[in-house]
């Protein structure tokens, strides 16, 4: 994993500002992706596809999301992590495809990593961090709670 600067949020003209939903851009670029959270708090390159965090804060705690894309642009996989009342902090790279981090306040500690190659997987472990339409997609992201 490499750290990147080359996308943003920005919410579209039409859209509500109560949303807690954002366009991404790529180098200045309107993608056509939607995605939870109100900021890119994390991005990387991972070879040939990208891996960004994004984040929406509120008054009981922040929401946290990871999303993986292609060069082209199309979103791979998305995970999510329980709502904390602070943000990610304490980010280590664990090697080329793999981080660990926990949070503000908290001692929980997390795993994420990029897999290799798809896999297909209905365990509740990898449903519950999944959201909707992902939840029947090939798996490319992992993220594990670590015992702490």
């Amino acid at each position: 994993m490499q750290p990147i600067t080359q996308f943003s949020a920005e919410s579209s003209p039409s859209q509500k500002s109560e949303t807690h939903t954002r366009r991404l851009f790529f180098r200045g670029n309107d993608t056509g992706i939607v995605i939870e959270g109100e900021r890119v708090s994390l991005q990387f390159s991972v070879g040939d596809q990208f891996l960004v965090a994004t984040d929406y804060d509120y008054y009981d705690g922040s929401s946290n999301w990871f999303y993986l894309l292609s060069k082209e642009m199309k979103v791979l996989d998305r995970v999510s992590t329980p709502d904390y009342f602070g943000f990610i902090q304490d980010l280590e790279l664990i090697d080329e495809r793999g981080a660990q981090f926990g949070f503000f306040g908290a001692s929980a500690k997390w795993e994420l990593s990029v897999l290799p190659q798809p896999i297909r997987s209905y365990s509740l472990h990898h449903i519950r961090r999944r959201t909707g339409l992902y939840i029947f997609y090939r798996r490319y992201l992992t993220l594990t709670h670590i015992a702490t």
